[in-house]
């Protein structure tokens, strides 16, 4: 879809993270919301979980990067870069009781694209989350069943360019953020 309207990965990234980073702003606001934890996968949904830290810290927000396994592309190290610059703290790994720490947990490892079981290191952490980006990881995006025991039941989900078919049913907070391509 993106190279038939002529946008690129990284502008639909920029898009996605800004629309995730205003919504999180909207319904968590950084007076009470200090500390965010966004837990990143390493595909596209892990790229615009990035962004969205990098807008979030602009917003106010206390942003720490949970980035257990990293992609090598061009783009995610350009992403990278940036989260330096603004000073967000990246982490490869974290314990399950330093989750505490966190006032918000945002889920941006899976996208609609995933098929099979969560394997380590996300299996043991996709418990915990509160928002979560596209689709809640785990998810089938077609039926809303979940691929298997493990998966996010989060408290709200952001929608991306269209809500998916299996969250119809969703009963939580759903929102579509990034509506920029035409359909």
């Amino acid at each position: 879809m993106s190279d038939e309207v002529g946008y690129t990965t990284e502008q639909l990234m920029e898009l996605a993270g800004l629309s995730i980073s205003q919504i999180i702003f909207k319904e968590y606001k950084p007076c009470e919301f200090k500390k965010i934890l966004i837990c990143c996968g390493p595909g596209n949904n892990g790229g615009d979980g990035l962004v969205a830290a990098r807008h979030l810290k602009q917003f106010g927000y206390n942003v720490v990067v949970l980035y257990p396994k990293v992609n090598d592309k061009t783009l995610f190290k350009r992403l990278l870069k940036l989260l330096e610059h603004y000073e967000i703290n990246v982490l490869m790994s974290l314990r399950a009781s330093d989750l505490d720490n966190y006032d918000l947990i945002i889920d941006s490892i899976f996208g609609f694209s995933f098929k099979g079981e969560p394997r380590k290191p996300f299996d043991e952490i996709i418990q915990v989350f509160v928002v979560s980006v596209d689709v809640p990881s785990g998810i089938n995006i077609d039926s809303g069943l979940s691929t298997n025991s493990l998966f996010i039941n989060s408290d709200m989900n952001i929608s991306l360019m269209l809500p998916k078919q299996g969250l119809k049913n969703y009963k939580k907070k759903h929102y579509l953020g990034g509506r920029f391509i035409p359909m």
